[in-house]
């Protein structure tokens, strides 16, 4: 995605773990991020899977589950 690289990447023997680290309170910056891992998705081992971390927000669990939930 244009020069796009996540946080860090985990290796591990079921293939790669992209991790993105977001610290924001932004329902936007969140989108972002999650639009950016499936990009990457795309184009990476299909044995590889996201994790984004989001550190320090006011968003609430359950707003950031139905978030991920619609993106699904």
């Amino acid at each position: 995605m244009g020069g796009y690289e996540p946080d860090g990447v985990w290796r591990g023997p079921h293939g790669p773990i992209l991790v993105e680290v977001k610290k924001t309170s932004s329902m936007r910056d969140v989108r972002d991020a999650f639009l950016a891992l499936a990009y990457e998705l795309r184009n990476d081992d299909p044995g590889a899977k996201a994790v984004c971390v989001v550190s320090e927000s006011r968003l609430s669990e359950s707003r950031l589950k139905e978030e991920l939930a619609r993106f699904r």
